[in-house]
């Protein structure tokens, strides 16, 4: 321990946070609280991650959505090596008594820099000297994130979204400490062969993952986020998808015939009367559970990467839908639609997190592409002939 970091938690109030240690802060946050008998063990290939709460209810809505990598375990049976994190309930960051008396209140976060061509305030931070605190301005939601101590506190019966997001970022960072790229991806497979597709936001990633999945030969890899292994002697890349599963606009559902049935009946007069650009940009977020849908066995957590796909397609446009293969080397701008940043849950195995404001470097996507296949997708958006004629041939080569 550094002689300029603190690790008491009765200390801590007198200190500045850059002296605060993760496992200080845990200690600190958590006085006498009791967890459940049983835990959620989540487990996808070497990653192992035991998640303990003191709500019965939320545990079970975890256990549901995670159905198809983890499962419910008495606490006493968890195997070694599992990663722990800790899942409380408490008042809105503003109203939690213990973050109060250490100075943890909302005024004393930074505000954590949207990605380029957003503007909306999401998230704000507090780094300590091995870990970080960020809090959900919106919801009152706060985390605690270190290699070896995480913690979720706050309403989090009412932001589930956010508990199952923080349990991804886990996954994410393994990721990427074992050097896999983050892409703003979606994939899909058919056997060990996998096809990625990327766009900018709003481009149609989603929809046209779930309407290539009506073909029961193909599964699920992951919907938002993909991460590339370097590649392999031959040059080939694994991409690696995570947990989540899809969130799709009513647009998405609306024109689908599997979906259709999932929207409030009450509202799909009013979706089908939307002008239908109003009705493509709407964000109204609803969890897809693949297995409900599309049936078991459907979500595979890896591929070998055949192909990027691009949507660089217009709407409204008249010409006709185009896909040709593209040099990545003279394609930067267009790879800035993969680019992701590993945003403020990220921590590097060395202990270091992105920092604040930084920006990307489209370098590593430009390297690890070179050897794989990158199309780019121009002309009108059409889903249906974009699958059967060009995603289909290149997941059944």
């Amino acid at each position: 321990m550094s002689a300029t970091t603190c690790d008491s938690p009765a200390s801590l109030a007198t200190l500045p946070f850059a002296e605060w240690t993760a496992a200080a802060c845990f200690t600190a946050l958590t006085p006498s609280r009791q967890c459940l008998s049983e835990a959620l063990l989540f487990e996808v290939d070497d990653f192992r991650l035991c998640v303990m709460t003191d709500m019965p209810r939320l545990l079970q809505r975890l256990a549901t959505y995670f159905r198809h990598c983890a499962r419910l375990v008495a606490l006493d049976t968890v195997p070694g090596g599992a990663r722990l994190v800790h899942v409380l309930e408490a008042p809105a960051l503003k109203d939690t008594p213990a973050a109060t008396r250490l100075g943890i209140v909302p005024e004393a976060f930074v505000d954590w820099m949207p990605e380029p061509g957003k503007t909306r305030r999401k998230d704000a931070i507090i780094d300590l000297a091995d870990g970080r605190l960020i809090h959900k301005v919106r919801t009152g939601m706060a985390f605690l994130r270190s290699n070896d101590h995480n913690l979720a506190f706050g309403p989090c019966e009412d932001n589930e979204s956010q508990v199952i997001n923080f349990l991804l970022n886990l996954h994410m960072s393994h990721l990427q400490q074992n050097d896999g790229l983050i892409c703003h991806a979606s994939a899909l497979s058919k056997g060990d062969r996998a096809v990625a597709i990327a766009a900018f936001s709003g481009g149609g990633k989603s929809t046209t993952m779930v309407k290539a999945l009506d073909n029961p030969e193909f599964d699920f890899i992951s919907n938002d986020r993909l991460f590339l292994d370097r590649p392999g002697r031959e040059g080939t890349l694994r991409a690696r998808g995570v947990a989540k599963l899809p969130r799709i606009n009513p647009g998405t559902m609306l024109h689908n015939p599997r979906l259709r049935p999932l929207l409030d009946p009450a509202r799909i007069a009013g979706y089908e009367a939307m002008p239908q650009e109003a009705l493509w940009d709407l964000e109204e977020k609803h969890d897809l559970i693949i297995e409900d849908v599309y049936g078991p066995g459907r979500i595979r957590a890896s591929g070998e990467l055949a192909a990027m796909v691009i949507l660089n397609w217009t709407r409204g446009s008249e010409a006709p839908l185009e896909v040709r293969e593209i040099e990545v080397s003279r394609s930067e701008a267009l790879i800035r639609a993969v680019m992701k940043t590993p945003g403020p849950f990220h921590q590097q195995r060395d202990g270091r997190f992105v920092p604040n404001g930084a920006s990307l470097d489209p370098a590593p996507y430009l390297e690890r592409l070179a050897a794989t296949r990158v199309l780019e997708v121009t002309g009108r958006v059409d889903f249906a002939a974009l699958v059967e004629n060009h995603l289909t041939p290149l997941l059944e080569a």
